[in-house]
């Protein structure tokens, strides 16, 4: 039996989203994953401080995040399978006390 469970996205700001499966053996990776997605089809460069809410798909409990988008000083460069890879921003998502 695998570990991983499935959540949704369901709200990241103002803007209500409710679409996407995102798996994970927590909900902070899966928000993490959530808001980066999110961040590129926005084509946000910045975001500070917001809110998510992601809904774990079986028990359809809620889990609050504060995710903050920011550009790094000096893009870091990996390499994956051959093929250098720049990330140019780091999200940092934390866990929001309701």
């Amino acid at each position: 039996m695998s570990s991983k469970k499935v959540f949704t996205l369901v709200k990241v700001g103002q803007h209500k989203v409710e679409r996407g499966e995102y798996t994970g053996s927590s909900p902070l990776g899966a928000a993490k994953k959530a808001f980066n997605r999110f961040c590129r089809e926005k084509k946000l460069k910045t975001c500070s401080s917001t809110a998510l809410v992601m809904q774990n798909k079986n028990t359809n409990k809620l889990y609050y995040y504060v995710a903050e988008r920011k550009k790094m000083s000096t893009p870091k460069v990996v390499d994956r399978g051959g093929v250098k890879v720049t990330y140019e921003y780091e999200n940092v998502v934390k866990s929001k006390k309701t």
